[in-house]
């Protein structure tokens, strides 16, 4: 096994890691957030290691449609959605 392959494992087994425990060890949450929700790269490398970072993120895009008006004023930012 080449060292770049290696350390993609190693990165991926981290992150699995950090998100069974973000799920009590429920392996199949875990894998189930990975899979279907977390938020991937162009290279399909997992950018998103627990549901926050995806709530957050979806929380930003709702806010990004409110009226600038509201924006500025910080009565919708993404923390009103989160």
């Amino acid at each position: 096994m080449s060292l770049e392959m290696e350390k993609e494992q190693q990165r991926a087994i981290q992150i699995f890691d950090e998100t069974l425990k973000f799920f009590d060890g429920d392996e199949l949450r875990a894998r189930v957030f990975l899979e279907k929700y977390a938020l991937r790269d162009l290279d399909g490398n997992v950018v998103e290691k627990l549901p926050t970072e995806m709530w957050r993120r979806v929380a930003r895009e709702i806010a990004s449609v409110e009226p600038s008006e509201k924006r500025r004023s910080g009565k919708r930012s993404s923390t009103g959605f989160f």
